[in-house]
């Protein structure tokens, strides 16, 4: 990792290159009547646009997909009658590992090209769940959408963030998002079921990604 530089330029990138379709609403970002997901915004209601063209992933708050899978943390993770709090990061984790068994970026492509998604049109994060499908990008949607509703239900406290980078390497360019957790006593933690890093940040020095922000 020390090899590599990291470049935290992918939101920025995108805002600059949508820059005549976007509305500004009291300084949030909106594509389309919906807010434009970044590291310090809600991932509920909004939607995610990539650096470059790609499909628009909506995160509906009302997905049916969202819900199931959060019962099914909620369900994991009870006992003696009672929602425990602790290992739930584990299961929300776990959870949406086995949510995308499928992680071919051929498949992925086909998904966007089926639903005709491929210049920053609009496709439900639903569509990815359902299929089973799903790359560094829709899991961490997936685990910030879960700890939002469990947020709403009363179970956990925390914020949940989706962040992104990318690295240079030998000459490539490597982009990676995952989801950041910040509890109520200020602690943060990483879940990245893409790469496999389920911890707190201070631990992930070692680990296969860069996760610190540029001020941390």
């Amino acid at each position: 990792m020390s090899s590599e530089i990291f470049m935290w330029d992918k939101t920025r990138i995108m805002l600059e290159r949508l820059e005549d379709e976007i509305d500004n609403f009291g300084g949030v970002p909106f594509y389309k009547g919906k807010h434009i997901i970044n590291r310090d915004s809600n991932v509920l209601g909004g939607i995610c646009l990539g650096e470059h063209a790609r499909g628009a992933i909506y995160v509906d708050p009302n997905s049916p997909y969202l819900e199931k899978l959060t019962n099914l943390v909620i369900e994991k993770s009870t006992e003696n009658g009672r929602v425990s709090k602790r290992g739930i990061l584990r299961v929300v984790y776990e959870t949406v590992k086995n949510t995308f068994p499928q992680t071919d970026m051929k498949e992925l492509q086909e998904i966007f090209r089926s639903y005709n998604a491929i210049n920053d049109e609009e496709i439900s994060l639903d569509i990815f769940i359902e299929n089973g499908v799903g790359v560094c990008v829709q899991h961490a949607l997936t685990s910030a959408a879960i700890l939002e509703k469990l947020k709403e239900k009363g179970i956990v406290r925390g914020t949940a963030r989706v962040n992104r980078n990318k690295s240079f390497k030998d000459g490539t360019n490597y982009g990676h998002a995952w989801c950041r957790y910040t509890n109520s006593a200020g602690q943060v933690f990483i879940l990245d079921s893409a790469l496999g890093y389920l911890g707190r940040i201070e631990d992930s020095v070692d680990s296969e990604w860069n996760y610190f922000r540029p001020d941390e």
